[in-house]
């Protein structure tokens, strides 16, 4: 694995900035035919039928397609990018790049892709206009979270399972625009470790509990560096029903926080308990 290798993450809390964001210098869309350039003002689409998994899908492929120059925009006539199945879900689950995905993993990755293309999504734009232009024109989009097809690509001399990616993820577009975009070398947060869809949620909660930290710290800001475990387990949108399986995700959470530490992610961590049951892990960053 190579130093410049990255991933990126969409930072999820731009809503909260946006009427200050819109103020500042932003990576602006152009729009074919027109001296305008636009931002973004307002996303719709059915957020009860997106799950946190779903998202992370998103932000893997809107990842991957800014790596290989997906143009960034709303031109008419943007180049498709052909992408395999197994990168996106290797993105997904931060597999190492020797380790291959199961098929449960490709299966439930596809389902979420499949989905995404079938949820609609509507996008206002706001013009930030040049001084020539005496009539600014309003923008609006109407399309699905992720634009793409299924199709069969050449690898290793092999035919494989492969996305065919039309445009940028809305999602992660919007958060691009809004410089929202988190950047992490794979590096730090490739896993060795035996992987399914629960652990890959909790890893994604850890991640942007992490990177949220580090930007508080950064800033001068007052922060908490202290997660409770019911907590990220909410967070990540699973339903623990017993004691086995919470020892087994806070043993999971407590290696992908050694797995943080060894590869100089994070500085360390602390487990801590409320009477004899574990409670939190301290983030030290």
């Amino acid at each position: 694995m190579t130093k410049e290798e990255k991933t990126r993450y969409a930072v999820s809390n731009i809503f909260k900035n946006q009427d200050k964001l819109l103020k500042e210098n932003n990576n602006f869309i152009a729009v074919s035919n027109c001296k305008d350039f636009f931002i973004p003002y307002e996303i719709k689409y059915n957020e009860n039928h997106v799950t946190r998994f779903d998202k992370m899908v998103s932000n893997a492929i809107g990842s991957l397609c800014q790596d290989k120059g997906l143009m960034i925009g709303l031109e008419q006539n943007q180049r498709s990018i052909d992408l395999l199945l197994s990168t996106i879900v290797k993105e997904v689950y931060n597999l190492q790049g020797n380790k291959r995905p199961t098929p449960t993993q490709i299966k439930t990755v596809e389902n979420s892709i499949m989905k995404l293309n079938h949820i609609d999504l509507s996008m206002k734009f706001e013009p930030i206009t040049k001084q020539d232009i005496k009539k600014p024109i309003n923008a609006s989009i109407k399309s699905s979270l992720i634009k793409s097809s299924f199709i069969r690509l050449k690898a290793g001399g092999h035919e494989v399972d492969g996305v065919r990616i039309y445009e940028l993820p809305a999602l992660y577009l919007y958060s691009y625009t809004y410089k929202a975009i988190e950047t992490v070398e794979k590096k730090y947060i490739t896993t060795k470790q035996q992987t399914n869809t629960g652990r890959a949620l909790i890893d994604d909660v850890l991640k942007y509990s992490i990177m949220d930290i580090k930007q508080q710290e950064k800033k001068g800001e007052t922060f908490n560096s202290s997660r409770v475990y019911d907590n990220i387990f909410k967070s990540a949108g699973l339903e623990i029903n017993n004691r086995k399986d919470r020892n087994k995700y806070i043993k999971y959470i407590l290696d992908r926080c050694e797995e943080f530490k060894r590869n100089n992610w994070i500085k360390g961590y602390k487990n801590i308990k409320s009477g004899n049951k574990d409670y939190k892990v301290i983030l030290y960053v």
